[in-house]
């Protein structure tokens, strides 16, 4: 079934070993980057949101960034290792492995001639989009190489002159077809379309056999598909994956990931912003690529379909024209179920690293592009017979094309390759993954703040504010370190993230390029910028007017009242009155007691010689407000609620020097994002 004539033993041998060569060091440039590069937001998200909970957790909540087998593989391998981007990325190059074995295997399967085959191999592990799947703790690559190990298994048997099965063969096939739908849904058309094919080429219309294939082959992959993936899916039916909104952009997406890599610019859903005049050649040579091989493979097909209908036999086709008819039915059929979806359901159409399956599939049809117009390689093969159907207009008897034309097509294919190989080489990058860029230097932009909290010598942890695309990772980075000395925000909304820094409930805002929107709203001074993803490290201003003398979360000097030396809620200066309530269930507060209440008019004195005090209550979703009064006069009402929890936060008082008595009272109100209207006190620390 092998591709064009054989080619000298000595030249495949090399054209072996080289292709062997290539995969152990892309293997070890995967290894590379998974231990060195920065973690992304969903790589984080994955770790936060699903592998760091019980395992039996893992089963209660879905939503599209949960890619099952992976998210099961990494909760396992995070508790093996310690915590960090290698751990985390451990089933990501089992997934290279995967991939580049099945690859080699596949091409050295299909093409005998030395320099298809090393062309083939290389399109297919070369491209940069495809090697950040192999190394990004993600479930595309993972998905990739046990589907790549389905096909090859499958072509295996269709290659045979008597393609029959047995039912071990056909078991592994399905099992390997389950589990790469369990490693990512985008692969589920493409798997389903691999299976429904590759029984009529086996069984043909005997029904009885038909059956009895169906039973070994779909039987291993539902198991896996109802183990695994149902039970999480339907927990949350709603939008499983990203893609494109038109075919077009589909196509822009996988072009531009591919030969477009480092200089495109891609939006949330995987497709180019903007190209420009400099991306028309590589989008030109990618539409000349995709038609010919569209075109070639159709041809292919049409010609199997016809001779299979007259022969009766699957197995009287050609061994090249049963591999593209394989390969290329089912990217046909997991399309147009594509289509089908897209219109019926809205689901976008497959894209970026959704659409990885097209990419590979197109990839490994176009070396057939040759084979595919001569018409000798698709006629059957039985011995002293001429091939069914033969035009005479055709320019040889049998109906193939000439020696010269034939040499020409695999000519094309070679110059075809050639670019894409060396625009491939051109675009190879270690530092950084394509669709996060942003994410490149987030580990820099912790030990940076890390270093900043070390020189400040401020006693309490540092409140960092960030958006979506950093929140994750700094979270990630603040488990694996097992830091205390920073308080990582979720990812909230841009516009609450606003309020949040405005009402000066961080220390540190950190800011990318793209987020537009909270630096057009929010007041910062730069203290440090990433020199190569341009992310800030800020200071937002924390004065905000809501009352003379009031100050909220500290300055960035070292406090003068250090909570160490406060003045704790269990001392009995401080003169409760009405119901209160102390609890010793918190380690964070001051000696691990705070006291609270939310009776409406329940209030505390502390009286005082300085000329300012800092009260230290709790942040939290269940906190109201209170009324501040100094010496009997109101002076201002404080809202102590805080989406999360904030231990310690610390509202400044100006009194003047002298005596003072400083007084805080429940209101019984609340701000309407509150749960509650509870009022604490952990401690009062004075200035004199």
């Amino acid at each position: 079934m092998a591709l064009s004539k054989v080619a000298p033993a000595s030249a495949r041998r090399v054209a072996v070993r080289i292709a062997a060569a290539l995969a152990v060091a892309l293997f070890l440039v995967a290894v590379y980057r998974a231990a060195t590069q920065a973690i992304t937001v969903d790589e984080a998200a994955t770790y936060v949101d699903f592998a760091s909970l019980p395992y039996g957790m893992m089963w209660k909540v879905y939503n599209p960034n949960h890619h099952v087998l992976h998210t099961i593989l990494c909760y396992f391998s995070t508790r093996i290792l310690p915590l960090s981007e290698f751990s985390l990325r451990l089933p990501a190059l089992l997934g290279a492995a995967l991939y580049l074995a099945a690859a080699f295997r596949i091409c050295r399967l299909l093409f005998a001639r030395a320099s298809v085959f090393l062309a083939a191999f290389a399109l297919l592990t070369l491209n940069p989009f495809v090697l950040d799947q192999l190394s990004v703790a993600r479930g595309y690559g993972l998905a990739a190489g046990l589907w790549l190990w389905s096909l090859y298994w499958a072509l295996s048997i269709v290659g045979r002159d008597d393609p029959r099965a047995s039912r071990f063969e056909l078991s592994r096939i399905g099992l390997a077809l389950g589990l790469a739908i369990a490693a990512h849904l985008s692969f589920a058309f493409v798997s389903v379309a691999e299976a429904v094919l590759l029984l009529p080429c086996l069984f043909g219309a005997r029904i009885r056999r038909l059956c009895s294939g169906a039973l070994w082959l779909l039987g291993p992959a539902a198991a896996v598909v109802a183990a695994l993936v149902l039970p999480v899916v339907f927990q949350n039916r709603e939008g499983y994956v990203l893609g494109a909104a038109t075919p077009t952009d589909a196509f822009l997406s996988l072009s531009a990931f591919s030969l477009l890599y480092k200089s495109a610019s891609f939006d949330v859903f995987g497709i180019p912003r903007a190209l420009g005049l400099g991306a028309l050649p590589w989008i030109g040579l990618s539409a000349v690529a995709g038609v010919l091989t569209a075109s070639s493979a159709a041809v292919s097909m049409a010609r199997s379909l016809y001779f299979w209908r007259r022969t009766g036999r699957f197995a009287a086709l050609s061994g090249e024209a049963r591999s593209v008819f394989l390969i290329g039915g089912q990217l046909v059929l997991a399309l147009c179920a594509a289509g089908a979806c897209h219109f019926l359901f809205r689901i976008p159409y497959p894209a970026g690293r959704t659409g990885l399956y097209v990419l590979i599939g197109f990839t490994l049809l176009l070396p057939f592009t040759a084979s595919a117009w001569n018409r000798a390689g698709a006629a059957p093969l039985e011995a002293g017979k001429e091939p069914v159907g033969r035009r005479k207009r055709l320019p040889h008897k049998d109906g193939s094309l000439s020696s010269g034309r034939l040499v020409s097509m695999y000519g094309l294919f070679i110059a075809i390759a050639c670019l894409c190989a060396g625009r491939f080489i051109q675009e190879f990058n270690v530092r950084s993954f394509v669709e996060w860029k942003f994410d490149a230097t987030s580990k820099a932009l912790f030990l940076r703040l890390r270093e900043m909290h070390s020189r400040s010598g401020l006693k309490r942890p540092e409140r960092v504010a960030a958006t979506v695309r950093l929140a994750a990772p700094f979270e990630f980075y603040r488990r694996a370190t097992r830091a205390a000395w920073i308080e990582t925000t979720p990812a909230y909304p841009e516009s609450v993230l606003v309020d949040l820094i405005q009402y000066g409930a961080f220390d540190y805002a950190v800011l990318l390029p793209e987020d537009e929107f909270t630096r057009t709203r929010v007041a910062t001074a730069r203290l440090w910028k990433d020199p190569v993803t341009g992310a800030e490290i800020t200071v937002p201003e924390h004065v905000r007017p809501t009352a003379p003398g009031l100050v909220l979360g500290g300055d960035r000097k070292p406090p003068r009242a250090d909570p160490v030396a406060c003045t704790d809620d269990s001392d009995p200066r401080i003169a409760f009155s009405g119901v209160w309530t102390r609890d010793t269930a918190f380690e964070q507060p001051l000696n691990g007691t705070i006291t609270y209440s939310d009776r409406p008019g329940a209030a505390f004195d502390f009286p005082f010689t300085g000329r300012a005090v800092a009260y230290y209550y709790t942040g939290a979703l269940n906190r109201g407000m209170a009324e501040i009064r100094m010496d009997g006069s109101p002076l201002l009402t404080l809202d102590e609620y805080s989406p999360r929890t904030v231990w310690r936060s610390r509202a400044r008082i100006e009194a003047g020097p002298g005596a003072h008595v400083l007084t805080v009272r429940v209101l019984g109100r609340r701000n309407p994002r509150s749960r509650d209207s509870f009022v604490d006190v952990d401690c009062l620390a004075v200035e004199r």
